[in-house]
């Protein structure tokens, strides 16, 4: 069996428990994944700003964080985007008038 390079979780509904903390047992075992070389990424559909908390809290580094469902994939302390989908400005605004 291959080595596990990273392992990627889910926030809402997944890592957060209901009050939106993160068990100390999870942060324990992300940790213990990092010590061993795995890389330790959060995919959510939330935003940058919202996701990083979570990020720092489980001391994941500059670990890639798959924002808005894979729209942007933007590293957690250097902030590089590594990856960005964007809808075209008329799509948006087709999107804004049927809304």
């Amino acid at each position: 069996m291959p080595a596990i390079k990273m392992i990627t979780i889910d926030l809402d509904g997944t890592l957060l428990r209901s009050d939106g903390s993160v068990s100390d047992r999870t942060v324990r075992t992300l940790q213990a994944a990092r010590d061993k070389g795995v890389v330790v990424a959060i995919a959510t559909g939330r935003m940058y700003q919202t996701a990083r908390p979570y990020g720092e809290q489980l001391g994941l580094g500059d670990s890639p964080l798959l924002l808005f469902a894979g729209g942007l994939i933007e590293t957690l302390e250097s902030k590089k985007i590594l990856f960005q989908q964007v809808i075209p400005r008329e799509w948006a605004q087709e999107l804004a008038d049927l809304a």
